[in-house]
């Protein structure tokens, strides 16, 4: 299913109202103040967004919530949580990528050693 990306960005429970600066507005998740459940919820937000990107087939969305999140004031569990699940959804990517007869592995830069 493709949807618009203004869709998209509806389905997206860490995304503020249109009122809210436009610097921050697709990174405004409550906080509860438990580490654990904000950690939980971050990994949540990840997994969101990426179903948005597929859905709206728009990868540029992650590089706009990274933005709003470089511009508010905290990093804390939310934040750390959403980048490690991003960071494990292009860690297993590659990992596919790489059983496909398709695509040519990924060779590493020489480093020298």
């Amino acid at each position: 299913m493709t949807i618009t990306v203004k869709q998209a960005l509806g389905f997206l429970s860490f995304v503020g109202a249109p009122t809210v600066d436009p610097n921050i507005r697709l990174w405004q998740p409550p906080r509860t103040g438990d580490s654990a459940h904000d950690f939980r919820m971050g990994r949540n937000y990840a997994d969101e967004l990426v179903q948005a990107m597929v859905d709206a087939e728009a990868p540029n969305l992650l590089i706009q919530v990274i933005k709003a999140i470089k511009a508010t004031p905290e990093f804390g569990p939310l934040e750390i949580a959403f980048l490690n699940r991003i960071a494990e959804y292009a860690m297993q990517s590659t990992r596919n990528l790489g059983k496909s007869a398709d695509v040519v592995p990924f060779e590493r830069a020489s480093n020298g050693n």
